[in-house]
């Protein structure tokens, strides 16, 4: 392993951190759309001003 292998830039790391924001709102709506698929109390129903 290099060492430069652990170098990261703040664009590397934005881009990271963007990506895992990303995968976690999907999970997160996913599990809403399975758990309350009427979305009455729906965090995603604001957010996407439906």
């Amino acid at each position: 392993m290099d060492s430069n292998d652990f170098i990261f830039t703040k664009e590397i790391c934005e881009n990271k951190l963007d990506h895992l924001i990303n995968i976690v709102e999907k999970m997160e709506y996913t599990l809403e759309t399975k758990i309350s698929p009427d979305k009455t109390y729906s965090f995603w129903k604001n957010k996407e001003g439906a």
